[in-house]
């Protein structure tokens, strides 16, 4: 039971219980997102197609470094300017909107490599209830957590966070996975500036790095596989999503485990 995914349970009695959206986050933050403010401040997106299916949000709201990036953002795109393109107003349907993640302030949600070699704490330079939230287009991806992202009951079959993998690699891979789905049932990822600060537990940056492994070696992977997969619109959102988890497994990105794990966790959509 020490693991993050046992927050699946959690999920499991909120969605039990008839709830409509979900606030998942860490005892380590304190905030939530104003969903009206946040609404009547409006949206940008990318002004043209993006060249890449990759999008670094945290450019967008005002950082103190050169460069900075989400936990899971693949390293090797970092640098690249097309992952942050340059945006224009655009409008979002609410009933479209399927997960909001909020940005946090002091400490963000950064991976170790950037702890490790760059200032923090730190706060974005934009406020939250000024800024226009980013819409990350269809067909293009980012890494999102489980510390501070409002989800619609749109949404709530793509909740499971895999049990196989580390803490910190189980969201990051759950965002991935999510987001696949989302893009074939018209539901978008809003990112909004830093409506929670972090106060951090205690960690050792080193542990971090080790346990981070797997984002800074395969989420490129991840992210070329997933668009690159196709999509039987023919199944339901439930088939598909095992289906994924099938191959996720037969591409070494999960354990046997987790096949089980979501069998299980569909059985409640």
């Amino acid at each position: 039971w020490n693991h993050f995914g046992r927050k699946n349970l959690g999920y499991l009695v909120a969605i039990m219980n008839g709830a409509t959206t979900i606030w998942d986050f860490d005892d380590d933050n304190e905030g939530i997102i104003v969903l009206e403010k946040m609404l009547e401040i409006g949206f940008k997106k990318p002004c043209e197609n993006q060249e890449t299916p990759l999008l670094n949000p945290y450019i967008y709201f005002g950082v103190e470094e050169t460069m900075c990036w989400p936990r899971g953002f693949p390293l090797d795109s970092i640098l690249d300017s097309k992952t942050f393109p340059m945006m224009c107003d655009t409008h979002v349907q609410r009933e479209n909107i399927g997960v909001i993640q909020s940005a946090a302030n002091k400490q963000p949600d950064v991976d170790a490599i950037y702890r490790l070699t760059r200032e923090s704490p730190f706060d974005f330079k934009s406020k939250a209830d000024k800024t226009a939230s980013v819409v990350i287009p269809q067909d293009v991806y980012t890494p999102f957590n489980a510390q501070a992202t409002l989800w619609f009951q749109r949404c709530f079959a793509l909740m499971f966070l895999p049990t196989t993998v580390h803490g910190r690699v189980a969201d990051i891979w759950r965002s991935y996975i999510a987001q696949y789905i989302m893009h074939q049932i018209g539901q978008e990822l809003v990112y909004t500036g830093a409506w929670v600060v972090q106060d951090r537990n205690a960690h050792e940056y080193l542990k971090d790095f080790a346990a981070e492994e797997d984002l800074y070696v395969k989420s490129g992977a991840l992210v070329q596989f997933l668009a690159s997969r196709g999509y039987n619109q023919g199944n339901s959102v439930s088939q598909n999503l095992f289906d994924l988890y099938v191959d996720l497994y037969e591409r070494d990105f999960i354990e046997e485990a987790d096949i089980y794990h979501i069998s299980r966790w569909l059985e409640y959509f």
